[in-house]
């Protein structure tokens, strides 16, 4: 029985890619998103996401090795750091101000890296094929999981192996440790609807986790629909309102999110 779920399991990372486009959002932790929030889109067949998130950073250093905290009794308080990426032709790039200030309605973007997909939150669904257990869950489609993430890295394709285990490596967007507990819920089509997973303490540098921030949830909502994600051109720039209009009509991810995208120029800038 458990072999046969993690079958279902593995199964469903192509299920879901088959689907060619969706909107995801990315909370942590799970149902919250205290720490950090990201929704976007993502066309899997091309290969290009579009994405905005915002994450609320802990200060630790000292005023005077801080130029942004004036007030000593703001030692240890959480900035908001506010961002805009995308993906596309397997390169991450965040999306930036322009310093020219006559390049109004555009923002800049700026290559991160190269682990495409891998570096966003859609790639959790990769940690999929390393599934260990499976067990039935509460309710239909839900199960219980163990992934190990050296095995999700060997089983990938080979043409996404690479950029794979560079963004686990990184821990840029999820744990750096090599086995994960979590769950999945499954569609009736056999396609990833929720994700969640637990992140053992210190396994990434990019998140202060405590007791009851210790998940991350990835949900996925309509599959198949219609994405149109912007690239940049030869300017490298990207239209604000093409990059707006990504999210019409997408629910706000979590509390984190709310309010931040009301207008295209009260958008703020992120790196």
């Amino acid at each position: 029985m458990t072999e046969e779920l993690n079958a279902r399991v593995r199964a469903a990372v192509d299920a879901t890619h088959a689907a060619g486009t969706t909107m995801f959002c990315w909370r942590m932790p799970a149902g919250r998103g205290d720490l950090g929030s990201c929704e976007g889109a993502v066309d899997f067949a091309r290969g290009r996401l579009a994405m905005r998130s915002r994450f609320q950073i802990p200060s630790l250093a000292e005023p005077e090795l801080d130029s942004a905290l004036d007030d000593p009794s703001r030692i240890g308080a959480e900035w908001t750091v506010e961002n805009r990426s995308i993906v596309t032709d397997g390169a991450f790039y965040a999306l930036q101000e322009p310093l020219d200030p006559e390049s109004t309605g555009t923002w800049e973007a700026s290559r991160m890296g190269a682990e495409g997909l891998a570096a966003t939150p859609i790639g959790m669904i990769s940690w999929l094929r390393g599934v260990t257990s499976a067990e039935p869950g509460d309710s239909p489609g839900m199960l219980a999981i163990k992934l190990d993430l050296r095995r999700a890295v060997e089983l990938a394709p080979p043409e996404d192996r690479s950029a794979l285990k560079a963004a686990l490596d990184a821990g840029r967007v999820g744990p750096t440790a090599t086995e994960v507990t979590g769950e999945v819920e499954l569609d009736p089509e056999g396609r990833v609807r929720r994700m969640w997973a637990m992140v053992p303490p210190g396994a990434s540098p990019y998140f202060a986790v405590e007791p009851g921030q210790d998940s991350i949830e990835l949900l996925i909502n309509d599959l198949g629909a219609p994405v149109a994600i912007p690239v940049p051109g030869e300017s490298s720039r990207i239209a604000i309102d093409d990059f707006l209009a990504v999210f019409e009509g997408q629910p706000q991810c979590g509390p984190a999110l709310a309010d931040m995208w009301a207008t295209s120029s009260g958008a703020s800038s992120g790196s």
